[in-house]
């Protein structure tokens, strides 16, 4: 049973066809019944219109003699002829002057006079009851006279009428029989229609496609909506079949990506045990490194140290015997072979640690200024030993970068312009950027870069100038770490050189995403304590006992007075024995019972005051101890130490 919605839905469909075919049908009729009713009305008109004109004639003919004459009785008896014609009601003769001859019939209806201006025929229309003419009478071509006639059209009319209604009425009888015949057809048509569309509801509804049209719907036999059943019928088998086929594939493919989903489980499980072995040896590879990159240092510390001490020692003796010149020459030999190890020493571990992927950038908003102070530092003792200038300019900007990274970045560039500069000097400035941040410019007067070669000198193993491979100008490994580490930071650096002139490293630094730069130095609780005058007295916390040996032999022979300590209680004991405080202390950074240099210093500067100069030595590279250095405001000098560079320090620090 359909549903009122469904009823409403389709019940336009069947409205639309019956519709059609109405008009169809009546436009069909009325065009038929028009036609026929033209020309019924044109025969009828033609009819009348011959028998009024034969009267016409006929009375004419027998009148003529009457008119010639001017008989009127004669004209009167040519009129009875037309008595018998019911249709004329009224007829009359005139002379040719117009002068009404005779009359028959009703005298009313005839004019009084008539003449060729009135002649007229017969007029006709479904709405005229009366009709006239008025006709010559001719004679041997000659005109007499004329005829008059009155016709009744009622029976005419009414002949007309009733055949009119007659046509109508079987008109209206086939309209209706077409309405009904139509109907009957548009039933046979909706029907399965309606049933069709209820299978698709039901299929729709309940997805079930084993549902089939009943071949009763379609009115039986072999016809176009049979015909639309059967191929519904065979759609839904199809499509049965095709759900069926489906099922069985998407059964089948769930199957395969069960077995794939296992198999991709175990490939992940193999890849994670892969990845973790992977770090397990990227992290060793780091342990490596980082021992390496101290135990290393170590040993070639205390050889440059050693070396340093034979050095000046055999210097004494040369002055007093000729004979120890060849010794001391071989010294400068291998203490020129140990600073040149020490420094592809360290450029080799920096480049192992970035091919490695271990150093890993923490940004933080720092004061450039804070990191050129520890630069300045730490290469204005070499400067000064050269005849160079070193100066650097304070711009009072923070950047977002990581301090550590950002310092070994400037320290190589600076290192490098030192090595290519024989006079004049460095200069090392800080601009601010027009969109925030600073640009870090250092700027030598030095032999300069060819533009041909401005690409190149980024490379491992590149450099200008040295075609020998001069080991006293490095291995050409600085700038290539130069680069990547600014690579890391996400840092644009670029380059501008004049030979002869000098060059220009520029570096461009982000601003700070944060309001507050990170701390300088650590805070202290205790309060400064006055600080005795200086008078050389150099403190060394060292638990290599060879490193301090040779640190010990080579302070003797600059005359500085160099006390020893392994750690924090023996180092407060040594300053406690002197009597006063030392001008500076130097700490290694690795220290037994797990201290380190940055705790020394501290509890040093809260027990003597934070004014007391210090400077931590290490082997290590790691970014984790270089941050806790520079967040502690320390400067670091790294292990090997050349002793040239550490007596040019001390110089410069007990002057």
């Amino acid at each position: 049973m359909l549903s009122p919605r469904r009823a409403f839905v389709r019940l336009p469909l069947r409205l639309q066809l019956l519709g059609l075919v109405a008009g169809a049908v009546a436009l069909s009729l009325v065009v038929s019944m028009l036609s026929a009713l033209v020309l019924d009305w044109g025969l009828h008109k033609e009819q009348a219109t011959h028998t009024l004109e034969t009267a016409a004639r006929s009375a004419a003919t027998a009148a003529s003699a009457a008119v010639a004459f001017n008989d009127a009785t004669a004209a009167a008896e040519a009129l009875r002829i037309l008595a018998t014609q019911r249709e004329i009601v009224a007829a009359a003769v005139y002379r040719l002057d117009g002068d009404r001859l005779a009359t028959q019939g009703d005298v009313s209806l005839p004019p009084a006079r008539a003449g060729p201006s009135g002649e007229h025929g017969p007029e006709f229309s479904p709405l005229h009851t009366t009709t006239h003419l008025l006709r010559p009478i001719v004679f041997e071509d000659s005109t007499l006279g004329w005829v008059y006639l009155h016709a009744d059209l009622a029976e005419f009319r009414a002949r007309y009428l009733q055949k009119t209604a007659l046509t109508v009425l079987a008109s209206l009888a086939g309209l209706g029989l077409a309405l009904w015949l139509g109907m009957r057809l548009i039933e046979r048509i909706i029907r399965p229609v309606r049933g069709l569309a209820d299978l698709a509801h039901r299929v729709r509804d309940e997805g079930n496609y084993s549902l089939r049209a009943e071949a009763a719907e379609a009115g039986g036999g072999a016809n176009e909506v049979a015909e639309l059943v059967a191929g519904i019928n065979a759609m839904l088998a199809e499509i049965e079949q095709r759900n069926w086929e489906l099922g069985e594939n998407r059964r089948e493919l769930e199957q395969r990506v069960a077995e794939r989903t296992l198999e991709l489980d175990q490939a992940n499980a193999s890849l994670w045990l892969q990845k973790r072995g992977a770090e397990e040896a990227n992290q060793a590879k780091s342990r490596f490194l980082a021992a390496a990159s101290h135990d290393l240092r170590q040993p070639m510390h205390a050889l440059s140290l050693l070396v340093s001490a034979l050095d000046d020692t055999l210097r004494a003796h040369c002055e007093a015997d000729q004979r120890w010149a060849e010794t001391r020459r071989l010294t400068g030999l291998i203490e020129s072979s140990v600073r040149n190890m020490g420094n592809l020493l360290n450029d080799l571990l920096d480049l192992s640690r970035l091919d490695a992927g271990v150093i890993v950038p923490y940004p933080v908003c720092v004061s450039v200024d804070d990191i050129l102070g520890r630069l300045n530092a730490r290469f204005l003792p070499l400067t000064l030993e050269r005849g160079l200038r070193l100066r650097l300019v304070p711009g009072h900007v923070e950047v977002e970068t990581d301090p550590v990274l950002l310092d070994r970045i400037l320290a190589n560039l600076i290192d490098n312009a030192i090595r290519y500069t024989d006079r004049g000097g460095i200069l090392v400035g800080t601009r601010r950027r027009a969109g925030g941040g600073a640009r870090i410019e250092v700027v030598d007067s030095g032999i300069g870069i060819p533009e041909a070669m401005l690409e190149r000198i980024f490379e491992e193993y590149f450099q200008l100038g040295n075609p020998e491979r001069g080991r006293e100008k490095g291995q050409g490994l600085g700038l290539n770490i130069v680069k990547r580490l600014a690579d890391l930071l996400g840092c644009r650096i670029s380059v501008r050189s004049r030979p002869g002139h000098g060059t220009r490293f520029s570096l461009e630094l982000p601003p700070c995403a944060s309001a507050a730069p990170a701390p300088a130095r650590g805070e202290h609780a205790a309060e400064p304590a006055p600080l005795p005058a200086r008078d050389g007295l150099v403190l060394l916390v060292e638990d290599d006992e060879a490193i301090a040996q040779a640190m010990r032999a080579l302070f003797a022979q600059w005359g500085v007075e160099l006390i020893t300590a392994t750690g924090l209680p023996e180092a407060i004991r040594a300053i406690d024995a002197t009597g006063q405080l030392p001008a500076l202390v130097l700490s290694d950074y690795r220290l037994p019972g797990g201290r380190d240099g940055i705790e020394v210093v501290a509890s040093l500067r809260a027990r003597y005051g934070d004014d007391l100069q210090a400077m931590l030595i290490t082997g290590e590279t790691g970014e984790g101890a270089m941050r806790a250095i520079t967040a502690a405001g320390l400067t670091v000098l790294h292990k090997p130490l050349p002793p040239a560079k550490l007596r040019a320090l001390l110089a410069h620090v007990l002057k």
